[in-house]
């Protein structure tokens, strides 16, 4: 099993978290060059191949939405087998070893957050 979380791109080191502290904002939304940053469409675009959008989780982070689409989130991106999370990038689950379909990943709906 893989563990899923090897990453140079994740948490504090992604480029995205970096530039938000850098400007002294919560939300790629909050920036003057939103929606058209560089950094933000290269991850809105490739979060696409999965069958999310980025921008439409924003737009509900924006509209104060943000416990419901956590909860939405929890539950689309937990394994059916043991129920603990999933990453959209893997064929299995980290926690179980369970095998995660495609259509797992690609009929969670659109979202996922930024």
């Amino acid at each position: 099993m893989t563990n899923g979380w090897n990453s140079k791109e994740w948490g504090k080191n992604c480029r995205i978290v970096k530039c938000l502290e850098a400007k002294g904002l919560d939300f790629c939304y909050e920036c003057d060059i939103y929606p058209n940053c560089k950094e933000f469409r290269a991850l809105a675009d490739h979060s696409l191949k999965y069958g999310e959008s980025l921008a439409e989780n924003l737009e509900k982070t924006k509209a104060g939405e943000v416990e419901e689409w956590l909860e939405e989130e929890a539950e689309k991106w937990r394994c059916l087998k043991c129920g603990k999370p999933i990453s959209r990038h893997l064929t299995e689950c980290h926690w179980c070893g369970a095998k995660i379909g495609k259509e797992k990943q690609s009929n969670n709906g659109s979202s996922t957050g930024a």
